[in-house]
Protein backbone atom coordinates (compact mmCIF):
# COMPACT_ATOMS: atom_id res chain seq x y z
CA UNK A 1 0.00 0.00 0.00
CA UNK A 2 1.56 3.30 -1.13
CA UNK A 3 0.48 6.62 0.33
CA UNK A 4 0.04 9.48 -2.12
CA UNK A 5 2.61 12.24 -2.38
CA UNK A 6 0.10 14.94 -1.29
CA UNK A 7 -0.77 13.09 1.91
CA UNK A 8 2.89 12.70 2.84
CA UNK A 9 3.61 16.37 2.10
CA UNK A 10 0.69 17.50 4.26
CA UNK A 11 1.77 15.22 7.12
CA UNK A 12 5.34 16.58 6.87
CA UNK A 13 4.12 20.18 6.96
CA UNK A 14 1.96 19.48 10.01
CA UNK A 15 4.93 17.78 11.65
CA UNK A 16 7.21 20.70 10.89
CA UNK A 17 4.84 23.32 12.32
CA UNK A 18 3.58 21.38 15.34
CA UNK A 19 6.95 19.77 16.05
CA UNK A 20 8.76 23.09 16.00
CA UNK A 21 6.18 24.60 18.38
CA UNK A 22 6.56 21.62 20.72
CA UNK A 23 10.36 21.82 20.65
CA UNK A 24 10.31 25.53 21.44
CA UNK A 25 7.78 25.10 24.24
CA UNK A 26 9.35 22.02 25.81
CA UNK A 27 13.06 22.42 25.05
CA UNK A 28 13.64 26.08 24.19
CA UNK A 29 15.33 26.90 27.48
CA UNK A 30 17.76 24.01 27.12
CA UNK A 31 18.54 24.86 23.50
CA UNK A 32 19.23 28.49 24.40
CA UNK A 33 22.04 27.46 26.76
CA UNK A 34 23.28 24.82 24.31
CA UNK A 35 23.16 21.97 26.80
CA UNK A 36 21.92 18.93 24.95
CA UNK A 37 22.06 15.22 25.75
CA UNK A 38 21.22 12.11 23.81
CA UNK A 39 17.97 11.83 25.77
CA UNK A 40 17.06 15.39 24.82
CA UNK A 41 17.84 14.73 21.14
CA UNK A 42 15.55 11.68 21.25
CA UNK A 43 12.78 13.78 22.79
CA UNK A 44 13.20 16.47 20.14
CA UNK A 45 13.01 13.91 17.34
CA UNK A 46 9.82 12.52 18.85
CA UNK A 47 8.36 16.05 18.85
CA UNK A 48 8.38 15.75 15.05
CA UNK A 49 7.65 12.04 14.62
CA UNK A 50 4.48 11.99 16.73
CA UNK A 51 2.63 14.81 14.87
CA UNK A 52 3.69 13.25 11.55
CA UNK A 53 2.25 9.87 12.54
CA UNK A 54 -0.96 11.38 13.92
CA UNK A 55 -1.50 13.52 10.83
CA UNK A 56 -0.83 10.65 8.46
CA UNK A 57 -3.13 8.30 10.37
CA UNK A 58 -5.88 10.93 10.52
CA UNK A 59 -5.76 11.61 6.80
CA UNK A 60 -5.84 7.94 5.86
CA UNK A 61 -8.67 7.20 8.30
CA UNK A 62 -10.71 10.18 7.09
CA UNK A 63 -10.45 9.06 3.48
CA UNK A 64 -11.43 5.51 4.36
CA UNK A 65 -14.51 6.61 6.32
CA UNK A 66 -15.94 9.35 4.08
CA UNK A 67 -17.31 9.10 0.57
CA UNK A 68 -15.25 10.93 -2.03
CA UNK A 69 -18.18 13.00 -3.36
CA UNK A 70 -17.46 16.00 -1.08
CA UNK A 71 -14.20 17.00 -2.66
CA UNK A 72 -12.24 14.57 -0.51
CA UNK A 73 -9.66 12.47 -2.32
CA UNK A 74 -10.72 8.90 -2.92
CA UNK A 75 -8.87 5.85 -1.66
CA UNK A 76 -7.29 5.60 -5.08
CA UNK A 77 -5.92 9.13 -4.64
CA UNK A 78 -4.41 8.21 -1.27
CA UNK A 79 -3.22 4.69 -1.99
CA UNK A 80 -1.53 3.61 -5.16
CA UNK A 81 -1.12 -0.06 -5.90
Amino acid sequence: MNVSHNVLIKAMLVSLVVGTALVLINHGDILSVRYITLTRITQIILCYVVPFAVSLYSQITAVQQKPSDKGMPSKEDIFRG
